[in-house]
């Protein structure tokens, strides 16, 4: 509704744009303020499920869909001021993150705030550029990555699982003694893991479907 309504619109587009960065940037601040170790902590904590904490992406996906042209001409030309930002907010988040002490407490890690929307905002711009500048010079590595695209759903919704098995059967005690590559470690088996069983499971569902096909077919 949103899209048809600013299609061929600029100035509705802006608007659209402006109010949605205006209440995320409320919602942030009144999360960080009263949930995040504030005095609803506890009775708060499950806010960040909630749907508005993602509307952003959603409406800024669909405008710049509607105009992708403009919105890739003005990414390209400022390519250099994403990456400045991208290094500045990944410092500024990791500071944050580890000012708290370490090891880590996801408790003390949300992804609900301010530096960490505009991270994220930068990310998916670069992530942007690469894959169009990739498509209009007919990169033969547009089919690597839009194979890996197409299982990523897949190898996240299995990611959950193998961190688990992988810490707790090595990962723990292997990082309490190399914090540095004890993460890196798990993070990058849990990766390979994860897209290994999205493929895996797509091979053998695809090998056994026609058996069931057959079989439905020969009860009905």
């Amino acid at each position: 509704m949103i899209g048809h309504w600013c299609d061929h619109h600029p100035q509705r587009t802006w608007f659209i744009i402006i109010i949605t960065l205006a209440f995320e940037l409320l919602w942030l601040l009144m999360y960080d303020t009263l949930v995040f170790h504030g005095p609803y902590s506890h009775q708060w904590y499950l806010l960040d499920r909630v749907f508005l904490s993602f509307l952003i992406y959603g409406v800024l996906g669909t405008l710049a869909w509607q105009n992708h042209e403009v919105v890739f001409r003005g990414l390209k030309k400022n390519w250099w001021l994403l990456i400045i930002l991208f290094i500045a907010t990944f410092i500024w988040n990791n500071w944050q993150l580890f000012s708290y002490g370490h090891p880590v407490i996801l408790a003390n890690a949300p992804y609900y705030k301010p530096m960490m929307l505009l991270y994220d905002l930068v990310v998916i711009g670069l992530i942007f550029v690469f894959a169009r500048w990739q498509i209009d010079r007919q990169s033969k590595a547009t089919h690597f990555f839009h194979l890996f695209a197409t299982f990523a759903h897949r190898a996240f919704l299995s990611s959950s699982f193998w961190t688990a098995i992988l810490w707790w059967s090595f990962g723990k005690s292997f990082t309490a003694q190399h914090h540095v590559w004890g993460i890196l470690i798990v993070y990058l088996l849990t990766w390979l893991m994860s897209f290994a069983s999205a493929f895996g499971n797509h091979a053998v569902w695809h090998a056994i479907r026609p058996k069931f096909v057959a079989i439905f077919k020969k009860a009905a």
